[in-house]
């Protein structure tokens, strides 16, 4: 009689392509098949993710014209993710009451908060006296 454990193997190695294929033998389980709005769920995560690639150029933009001093850079971070935190939870009940139409307001918000922070970062404009050409 065999042990679970050779079994296991013995499985295993039934899965395994023949030597020289460049098949790959599918699992057999039933974890092959994900949940329908899995795929949503993890676009939204890469989404956000990708959001958070981002803070380190903004906050090394920030340091750099001396709008954040070096020190700041931290707690500008840990500001940024206590918002997060408190937000979520409200954005997800109003999701959960009216659906994706309340998703429009934290990314309304973003965009003018993102805007406020190139505009800062932009150069000031020239100032053109009257009677005086810029050229």
């Amino acid at each position: 009689m065999r042990s679970p454990a050779e079994d296991r193997q013995t499985s295993t190695e039934s899965r395994r392509s023949a030597p020289g294929s460049t098949a790959l033998a599918q699992p057999t389980t039933s974890l092959t098949r994900l949940a329908p709005g899995f795929l949503g769920l993890a676009a939204g995560a890469g989404l956000c993710t990708a959001g958070l690639v981002t803070f380190g150029i903004i906050s090394f933009h920030q340091v750099t014209r001396d709008l954040v001093p070096t020190a700041g850079v931290p707690l500008l971070y840990a500001g940024a993710m206590a918002s997060g935190a408190v937000t979520a939870p409200v954005t997800g009940e109003a999701y959960a009451r009216i659906g994706g139409r309340v998703l429009a307001l934290p990314v309304l918000v973003s965009a003018v908060v993102a805007g406020t922070q190139v505009a800062a970062l932009l150069p000031p404009p020239a100032v053109v006296r009257r009677g005086h050409s810029c050229g």
